[in-house]
């Protein structure tokens, strides 16, 4: 399996991702993941640019504490999940296990609605100024604390849960396959 730094690297990748209008919520965000033990190393905070919510100076200042990456909502397809793209800029080596899966001959399969509302969403909020947290976790009780975490903190969160399939005997050389297996949405009313 690729690794990541400082998640345990294990058959199932674990994600939650909370999306935020203000850059105080992301700092109050952060503090009480390092409360929990919580290595940013595992975070990952994406803005399209310096905005009206996120200032130049407000991603400075969280630059200091987790790596801050711009991304344009035209990364997003609708036929490819929030997932992948972001994965892609955060840990290339599965993303080449997503373009495996996704390149493999199999059957067209619908992307599910509940994916084609979470695109929608996040494209949404990111071309209004906002932002998205996304956290590696590593088992369920992490899910639940982190995903309460960020129901108090952020405007809307994701979970996603991501299988590894080898695809071959030589687990170290051969692709590795991604598959959602998972898709949940809570949102904050």
């Amino acid at each position: 399996m690729p690794e990541m730094p400082g998640v345990i690297v294990s058959t199932r990748l674990s994600l939650a991702l909370g999306l935020f209008e203000s850059a105080g919520r992301v700092a109050e965000m952060l503090r009480d993941l390092e409360s929990l033990g919580v290595n940013a190393e595992r975070c990952r905070f994406f803005v399209t640019g310096p905005s009206l919510t996120f200032t130049a100076g407000d991603l400075s200042c969280l630059e200091r504490v987790i790596a801050v990456e711009c991304i344009s909502p035209d990364e997003f397809d609708p036929n490819q999940a929030w997932v992948e793209v972001l994965l892609s800029r955060t840990y290339p080596s599965l993303a080449a296990g997503l373009s495996t899966a996704r390149d493999a001959p199999r059957p067209l399969e619908p992307m599910a609605p509940a994916l084609a509302r979470q695109n929608c969403r996040l494209v949404q909020h990111f071309q209004n100024g906002g932002g998205a947290l996304i956290v590696g976790l590593n088992d369920h009780c992490e899910q639940r604390a982190i995903a309460g975490l960020l129901l108090r903190l952020a405007c809307a969160v994701f979970t996603h849960q991501m299988r590894a399939v080898n695809s071959g005997p030589n687990a170290a050389t051969d692709a590795v396959r991604l598959e959602l297996t998972n898709a949940r949405s809570a949102r904050l009313l």
